[in-house]
């Protein structure tokens, strides 16, 4: 029996003292793919020598304590764990597979998705049947190592592919320089009258070049290439190098033999002008990102205070509740908290627009995200940094940017089958034209520049660079869209279902009118309206402390909060019910019948009315112009509110548009039902609070955060600020998202249907089909940043 001469796993040369395994760790591996009936691995990656085995992590167990729970893994709406991990060694598409099927196979596991492009596995698992240490040690156990996903660990990535590029990319500017002062002879004639011996030095010359642009420049799309074979796709670069290839073959071929003209001056060509194209469409995707980079981007450590009061400093990662935090003037606050010592002006125009500078001092909140202007301050963290304000937006964002969107999968499958039909059409080409001339160089060139011509990268190019556009320009004005393919949903709809108060209203209530019976206490009152979060109630509270100098104190119990009601509770025994008149009657309180275009807020103790209050809140300055640029787009606008009849159709009246008052959530929520039953696509803008049903129901939900309600699950899109103006400008970005994304894909299509036709016929040669393809790749790039730059332009239209 012969002897193994390479490792049954990783395919290293054995040493002769070694029989099958090259190490105990590929033999550990080896036999985990077997008893996992995993052993298909070995076939999908074929002769190709898989990476060795990395060195495991020592001390798993981190990876199950709190401290990490609470930086790294989010619990989704399932309560499931879900994180990003960064697994290095993965090469190929077989090591996805693998990596996917291990996983799977582990209980607990509910879903993972592995990205072959940045390394990078989301995965979602059920934490009472499996840790966390135990996915890591998985994951290593068939020689990968998975460390939990950070954007320096993108940033790293980025930074080397770039690098990579510039270094292969400079090689073949080199070259292409060198063979064009060779070509300025070949193609003024100058050849005809040279000693042959002298022009196969220039052949030799050129031969020199070429074979460096391809074994070492062009060695980048090698991989890509196989590993597109291996899972049945002809890509990009597997046109782009089996055209070169064919032609240094080709060339190869006149050079020895003497007859003809070489080609490698358009092997060095195809592939520079390639490169130049990719190297210039990562450039414009890393651009396409800035505003997700600069959230993302935060010091490692920060200068923390001991228990001494020593300045010690510490991971920014690692910051937990309490700690003592130093900041300077510059500097970003990247954890949220509340100020111990110092105080001076910050810039929180990456929170909520303003420019405006906001002064804070001891005892005052400080946000995440917030830039020290001239404040040298001292505050304690009342968060770690995955649950202040600035990891939350970044995480919503580094969802939004990978999230891909239905006719982005559509493109992906065309783009699989354009390689293999194009490889059909250049063979029918070459046997068509030799059938026709005879002539074995001309049909092989023609056959070249069809591989060459054509251009699936474009076609692929066309959606991905439009969405990163978008979501950029509107991160840039602090509005955060979960899901890309919303900006289409926009488009479509047929409704625009505003909340009125807080929405169209600035929630700024005054307090106009009140009548209470003279024997009712109204600290009473106080006890209760203090515990709520509503703006009414917070009015009320404000109005009571103003007026009311003697306030007793009384305890509130069983406190109900009801949504676009009111509240109920017990106060000395005895029922204290709030809120509006609806709500009143519905527990059989008597109330007496008003006419004012007011909000009423209606008091009850005892069973017995006792009195009212009268509130006026103002309209947006901007909401008109609002809604007349929403009734343009043929979205029809609608108010559906909580507030009384008389109220809502006050500012109905303003606004011109149709309104329905005192609905419940429920209500609202089938309001929305009724008219999707309809097939209409409705659009539902509220506070996120009382409007949830509704901002569930409907197909795009749009609400206002801030620090305090950043993650609200309800919504899926998210406005920085209550400007109505950010709502103009989001329509303005869908319509250019979607014009984009057509214009994109027309683009491709069409130069395919003009470039690949004119190749058949003989027409373009492989040099200028070069040129051809890397120019329609950045037609699509540049179209991408024209749009960019009327987005950052906009002036208020839609």
């Amino acid at each position: 029996m012969s002897k193994n001469t390479h490792c049954k796993h990783c395919q290293k040369i054995l040493q002769p003292d070694n029989n099958d395994f090259c190490s105990k760790k590929c033999m550990q591996i080896f036999n985990t793919l077997q008893s996992q009936g995993l052993s298909s691995f070995y076939h999908k990656v074929g002769n190709v020598s898989i990476s060795a085995p990395l060195e495991e992590s020592t001390n798993l167990e981190q990876y199950d304590n709190l401290a990490f729970e609470e930086e790294f893994i989010t619990k989704n709406q399932d309560g499931y764990f879900e994180s990003n991990f960064f697994i290095e060694g993965i090469t190929c598409s077989a090591c996805v597979w693998l990596n996917e099927s291990i996983l799977f196979k582990q209980d607990g596991i509910i879903d993972v998705n592995v990205n072959m492009t940045n390394k990078t596995a989301k995965i979602i698992w059920d934490s009472k049947k499996i840790k966390t240490s135990h996915i890591i040690k998985t994951i290593n156990s068939i020689g990968y190592q998975a460390y939990p996903y950070t954007p320096h660990i993108a940033h790293q990535q980025l930074m080397k592919e770039k690098s990579d590029y510039l270094s292969k990319l400079s090689v073949a500017i080199f070259a292409s320089l060198n063979i064009m002062m060779i070509d300025v002879s070949k193609y003024n004639g100058i050849f005809t009258y040279i000693d042959s011996n002298v022009k196969s030095v220039f052949h030799i010359a050129e031969f020199i070049l070429a074979s460096l642009v391809l074994l070492y420049s062009g060695s980048i799309f090698y991989k890509k290439a196989y590993n597109g074979l291996k899972s049945s796709i002809v890509n990009m670069e597997f046109l782009v190098i089996f055209g070169a290839i064919l032609g240094y073959t080709y060339s190869l071929w006149v050079l020895y033999s003497g007859n003809g003209e070489t080609y490698f001056d358009s092997v060095v060509m195809i592939i520079t002008f390639v490169l130049v194209g990719k190297y210039l469409e990562l450039i414009s995707k890393q651009h396409s990102t800035q505003a997700l980079e600069q959230i993302q981007d935060i010091p490692m450590m920060i200068n923390t205070l001991d228990n001494q009061g020593k300045i010690i400093q510490k991971l920014s990662r690692m910051i937990q509740k309490d700690d003592l935090i130093c900041i300077n003037a510059g500097e970003k606050i990247i954890i949220d908290g509340k100020i111990t010592k110092g105080g001076g002006n910050f810039n929180t125009s990456a929170i909520n627009g303003e420019s405006k500078p906001s002064h804070k001092t001891v005892g005052q909140k400080i946000i995440s995200g917030s830039v020290s202007i001239d404040a040298n301050i001292t505050y304690k963290a009342t968060h770690n940094y995955s649950n202040s304000f600035l990891g939350k937006i970044s995480y919503l964002l580094q969802n939004s940017f990978n999230n891909s969107n239905e006719s982005q999968e559509q493109i992906s499958k065309i783009s699989s089958y354009f390689g293999i039909t194009i490889i059909a059409i250049s063979i029918a080409t070459f046997i068509g034209w030799y059938i026709y001339n005879g002539v074995f160089s001309q049909s092989l060139i023609v056959a070249i520049s069809v591989v060459v011509i054509s251009c699936p990268c474009a076609l692929a190019l066309a959606i991905p660079i439009a969405i990163m556009i978008s979501l950029d320009s509107l991160v840039r004005k602090n509005i955060i869209c979960k899901d890309s393919s919303l900006l289409e949903s926009i488009q479509k709809s047929h409704y625009c279902i505003f909340d009125k108060t807080n929405t169209l209203t600035n929630g700024e209530f005054g307090i106009t009118n009140h009548k209470l019976d003279p024997s009712f206490d109204i600290s009473i009152l106080y006890a209760i309206t203090k515990t709520s979060t509503h703006l009414i109630s917070q009015a009320i509270t404000a109005f009571i402390q103003k007026e009311f100098k003697k306030i007793k104190t009384y305890e509130a119990k069983d406190i109900q909060d009801i949504p676009s009601k009111g509240i109920k509770a017990k106060i000395q025994n005895k029922d204290i019910i709030v809120g509006n008149l609806e709500f009143l009657k519905e527990n059989n309180i008597p109330t007496p019948s008003t006419t004012t275009h007011s909000s009423i807020f209606a008091v009850s103790y005892d069973g017995e009315f006792v009195g009212y209050f009268e509130l006026q809140d103002t309209i947006k300055k901007e909401a008109v112009s609002v809604v007349e640029k929403i009734k343009k787009l043929n979205i029809k606008p609608i108010i559906l509110s909580g507030d009384n009849d008389n109220a809502t159709k006050k500012i109905a009246k303003i606004l011109d548009i149709e309104y329905k008052a005192n609905y419940s959530p429920e209500q609202k929520q089938q309001h929305i039902k009724t008219l999707q039953r309809e097939n209409k696509k409705i659009i539902m803008i509220g506070d996120g609070v009382n409007d949830s049903l509704a901002l569930l129901q409907s197909d795009v939900s749009i609400s206002f955060y801030d620090a305090q309600n950043i993650t609200i699950q309800s919504s899926n899109i998210l406005l920085g600020n209550k400007n109505l103006n950010n709502i103009n400008y989001l329509f303005f970005i869908s319509k250019n998202s979607q014009i984009l994304i057509k214009q994109n894909i027309a683009l491709s299509i069409g130069y395919n249907a003009l470039a690949i036709p004119l190749a058949i016929m003989g027409y373009i040669t492989p040099l200028v089909a070069a040129l051809s393809m890397s120019a329609s790749s950045l037609i699509v790039i540049f179209n991408a940043i024209r749009i960019k730059y009327k987005n950052q332009n906009y002036k208020g239209q839609i």
